[in-house]
């Protein structure tokens, strides 16, 4: 029996907390920008658009790393989740003063954007006291923000841009609710510790393990290889639906089209990711995110007529999903215990902060300046930038590991089925 059949009671509160989650976060990620565009001209967009991405940057690894330190995750996962909503649904009632709106918006995703990076460690430490797969838990992410962003479109389009505000808020109580079901990744932690088969699983001190990831190429090397990646993904979720706009005469139906697309083909790639990184192993699985990244920017270079993209849409999941799930399962078992939250807050620094704070503001620059076309075309050269990162990543995998004697179980080319 399968760990999906034997546990499902168990991992269902994780598939439920990422529909929940999402049908949030979706109402004010999609409706943001036209909130903005009612009170702000488009410089002043451009720049609330970057903040989140800085906050990306700085605050999953401070909170992370804070939730290690006080071996707390589920106490600064409740935090972050409370004062970043509170503080996101404040931002309507600020927007005559863009100096206030950006503070606002600043300080609300400092708070809120770690809590996706702790909600996927606690969910990959029950995955992984479960045998089971993290994929499986994550497409329902994607679930919930199609479901999202279709009922804000209807609540809003009938009761006002302020409903979007109000979805997030009212969907942080049943998120909080179904939380609690979900054991902390620290009780996980010290259960594995505790049991049996795990006497020789000494835990690193919080300094200690991140002085072995320091010294862990394998580490480093994907973390290079994220930043390439991040621009392109960055590049194309902030100007993507725009072209397809721009180049359709303002038709509003291709965009809603284009995001069920994206939306729909997570599902069918988170659902296989960890049994394609089982089989294929970690760098095969980002050669494909790559390789479909390269297509996809090479549509959108070439294209004069938008239908042309829909079909490349569908790679969304294997560029976004492969990936999300490739590098978070790889960064989450390199990690020593105790610093597992300082990672994923780095990784997703790396990925959502500095990568797509790069692909937001120079891509747009480059399509303010010289068009769409050149701007895709600039960007698809991340591609060649990103198989160089893999094929450095992949050298590091060949090293011996360091330090076997403070960090007992890592992830070895064995481990991985790299098969290179």
């Amino acid at each position: 029996m399968s760990a999906e059949r034997e546990h499902w009671k168990e991992l269902l509160p994780a598939k439920v907390l990422y529909i929940v989650s999402n049908i949030g976060a979706s109402a004010t990620i999609n409706f943001l920008p036209v909130f903005f565009s009612t009170h702000f001209d488009k410089f002043q967009i451009g720049v609330l658009q970057t903040i989140p991405a800085i906050c990306s940057i700085l605050a999953p690894p401070l909170w992370g790393a804070i939730s290690d330190v006080l071996q707390r995750q589920r106490l600064i996962h409740i935090l972050c989740l409370v004062t970043g909503t509170t503080l996101m649904f404040l931002v309507q009632f600020i927007s005559s003063s863009f100096l206030w709106t950006c503070s606002m918006v600043f300080i609300a995703n400092f708070q809120g954007n770690p809590a996706q990076s702790l909600q996927d460690q606690a969910i990959l430490s029950l995955v992984t006291r479960l045998n089971a797969e993290y994929g499986k838990q994550r497409l329902y992410g994607a679930v919930g923000y199609g479901i999202g962003a279709y009922v804000a479109g209807l609540i809003v389009a009938n009761y006002g841009i302020s409903w979007a505000f109000n979805m997030n808020l009212i969907f942080l109580f049943p998120t909080l609710l179904v939380l609690q079901q979900i054991p902390p990744s620290d009780s996980a932690h010290y259960s594995v510790q505790n049991s049996p088969s795990s006497d020789t699983l000494d835990s690193p001190s919080f300094v200690q393990g991140l002085h072995t990831l320091s010294k862990r190429k394998d580490v480093l090397g994907l973390l290079f290889l994220v930043l390439p990646i991040g621009v392109m993904w960055g590049t194309m979720s902030a100007f993507l639906t725009l072209n397809l706009y721009e180049l359709s005469g303002g038709n509003a139906q291709i965009v809603g089209i284009a995001i069920f697309c994206e939306t729909f083909s997570e599902l069918p790639a988170f659902y296989f990711a960890d049994t394609l990184i089982d089989k294929l192993g970690t760098v095969k699985v980002l050669l494909i995110s790559i390789l479909a990244h390269g297509a996809r920017l090479t549509c959108y270079a070439l294209m004069t007529n938008p239908w042309v993209a829909m079909p490349f849409e569908l790679l969304h999941g294997c560029t976004f999903g492969l990936a999300w799930a490739a590098c978070t399962k790889y960064i989450y078992a390199a990690a020593p215990n105790g610093t597992k939250g300082t990672m994923m807050g780095v990784l997703s620094a790396v990925q959502n902060g500095i990568g797509r704070a790069a692909g937001t503001m120079f891509g747009g620059y480059i399509y303010n300046t010289y068009g769409a076309s050149v701007m895709w075309k600039i960007t698809d050269l991340g591609v060649p930038v990103s198989l160089l990162g893999l094929y450095i990543f992949s050298c590091t995998l060949k090293q011996p590991e360091a330090d076997q004697d403070t960090i007992k179980k890592v992830p070895t080319d064995k481990d991985h089925l790299l098969g290179v």
